[in-house]
C-alpha cells in the first residue's frame, strides 16, 4: 500500500486528471426537481467551534491499548490505498478508489473474504466507484458517480440489482425505512444534500450551494456516523459540519471558526491553487468529515506546514492538536484515523513507509512488524481510556 505523505492531504482526495472533469460538472446549472422543501444552514441550531487556539498533545495519552489486525495480502486481496473503511460485527469493508478501484471484504481477523462487484459495463459492474454503504442487514450498496449508478449486493457478494439516480452524487448514506441521504455533486444540483425515498424521489433538499461555488475536489466518505444514530456531514475545506438524525432531518450545524487562518473563498473553490500556496500562508482547514468518539470530534486538518491529528473537546471547547512529521511520528499517537467504532475505538493503519519512521516501532509485536515488512498492511484499533 502506498502511504500518504505527511505534509499533504490524503492522495485519495485529489488527482490532477480529475480537475477538468469536475470543473465541467460545476458549470452546469439546470436545478433539481420534485423537491418538497429545503433547509438552509442558518435555519438550524448552531455551535461555534474555536479552531484558532490549540493545545499540543500526544494521542497516546488518551489510549488504553492497541489491537492489531493484519490484513491478508494475496494477489486477489492486494489494494493500493484505503479511501474509506467500514467495520461491522463480522466484516471489514475497505474501498480503494484510485489504484484497484474495488471494494474489498475481510473478516474481523483480517482474512480476505471477497471483492464486491467488478469493473465493466455489464450488470453489477462499474467503471469508477465513488462511495459505498452498508445497511443494517449488511446489504452492500455501491455508487458509481460517472453513470449515476446504484448497485446492490447481498452480504455474500451476490448481485441483486442496479438502478440510476436522476442526479449526480458524490456520497451516500442509507437510512432506515428505505430513505437515503445523498451528497450531491455540483452538476446542475442547487443543494448539497438530498433526502430521497427508495426510488430516488427527492423529499427534502438541504444546504443550497453558495453563489459562484466551484467544487473541484473529489470528496469521499462525506457522511460519518455519530452516537445516537446521528450522522455528520461536510465537504473538504468546509467551515461547517452538519448533523442529521436517522430520519434524515438536519438538526445542527457546527461552525468551525479559524479566525485569521480561514481559507479565502477563492481558494476554497480552487483546491489546486490552495495546495500550491498554502506552504507560504497560514491557512488552516479540515481535510475530510471528522468522526465523533465520546465528547470528542476527531479528524485530520492542515496546520502549516503539515497535517495534524486533532481532537476537539465539545464539553470544554478545547482544540487538541498533534502535528504529523517524520521526526515525531509514532503509531501510538493515532495520527491517520480511518474511522471510529461505536465502542470508543479509533482505527488507523500501519504500512511499510510509516513503520520506517515510527519512533516506537520497538513496541509493535514482532508478528505485526514482520507482516508490514513483507508489504502487508495492519489496522490499528486504538481503545480510548474511559473519560
Amino acid at each position: 500500500m502506498r502511504n500518504n505523505n505527511l505534509t499533504t492531504p490524503y492522495r485519495k482526495r485529489l488527482y490532477p486528471g480529475i480537475f477538468i472533469i469536475l470543473l465541467i460538472f460545476s458549470l452546469s446549472a439546470c436545478g433539481e426537481k420534485r423537491t418538497s422543501s429545503n433547509t438552509k444552514e442558518d435555519q438550524v441550531p448552531s455551535k461555534d467551534l474555536q479552531f484558532t487556539d490549540y493545545i499540543e498533545f500526544n494521542g497516546a495519552d488518551f489510549i488504553d491499548k492497541i489491537d492489531y489486525v493484519k490484513l491478508e495480502m494475496t494477489e486477489e486481496s492486494s489494494f493500493g490505498e484505503i479511501s474509506k473503511i467500514r467495520i461491522t460485527k463480522d466484516h471489514i469493508y475497505l474501498l480503494d478508489l484510485f489504484v484497484t478501484y474495488q471494494l474489498f471484504v475481510f473478516d474481523r481477523s483480517g482474512r480476505f473474504v471477497r471483492k464486491i462487484g467488478k469493473k465493466g459495463k455489464g450488470p453489477g459492474e462499474y467503471l469508477r466507484l465513488c462511495d459505498f454503504d452498508i445497511t443494517d442487514k449488511e446489504e452492500i450498496i455501491l455508487y458509481a458517480r460517472q453513470h449515476k449508478k446504484m448497485l446492490f449486493f447481498k452480504p455474500d457478494g451476490t448481485f441483486i440489482k442496479e438502478s440510476h439516480t436522476p442526479f449526480r452524487a458524490d456520497g451516500i448514506k442509507m437510512l432506515p425505512d428505505d430513505k437515503i441521504l445523498f451528497s450531491t455533486a455540483l452538476d446542475g444540483n442547487q443543494h448539497r444534500v438530498f433526502l430521497t425515498d427508495a426510488e430516488y424521489n427527492i423529499e427534502k433538499s438541504f444546504l443550497p450551494y453558495p453563489a459562484n461555488y466551484a467544487d473541484d475536489k473529489l470528496n469521499t466518505g462525506l457522511f460519518t456516523e455519530m452516537p445516537e444514530d446521528r450522522i455528520l456531514y461536510s465537504k473538504a475545506v468546509s467551515d461547517s459540519l452538519f448533523v442529521f438524525n436517522s430520519s434524515g432531518a438536519l438538526i445542527k450545524n457546527y461552525k468551525l471558526n479559524f479566525g485569521k487562518y480561514t481559507v479565502p473563498w477563492e481558494l476554497k473553490c480552487n483546491y489546486e491553487k490552495l495546495v500550491s500556496e498554502r506552504s507560504n500562508e497560514i491557512y488552516r482547514y479540515v481535510f475530510n468529515t471528522p468522526w465523533m468518539v465520546g465528547n470528542y470530534l476527531v479528524g485530520l486538518m492542515f496546520l502549516p506546514p503539515n497535517k495534524a491529528f486533532f481532537m476537539y473537546d465539545l464539553n470544554r471547547d478545547k482544540l487538541l492538536l498533534s502535528a504529523l512529521t517524520k521526526e515525531t511520528f509514532s503509531h501510538k499517537n493515532i495520527n491517520l484515523p480511518l474511522m471510529v467504532t461505536d465502542n470508543n475505538i479509533i482505527v488507523s493503519y500501519l504500512d511499510q513507509e510509516l513503520l520506517d519512521i515510527d519512533l516506537d516501532q520497538d513496541l509493535i509485536p514482532q508478528g505485526v512488524k514482520t507482516h508490514v515488512e513483507n508489504s502487508g498492511v495492519v489496522l490499528c484499533f486504538h481503545h480510548l481510556k474511559q473519560q
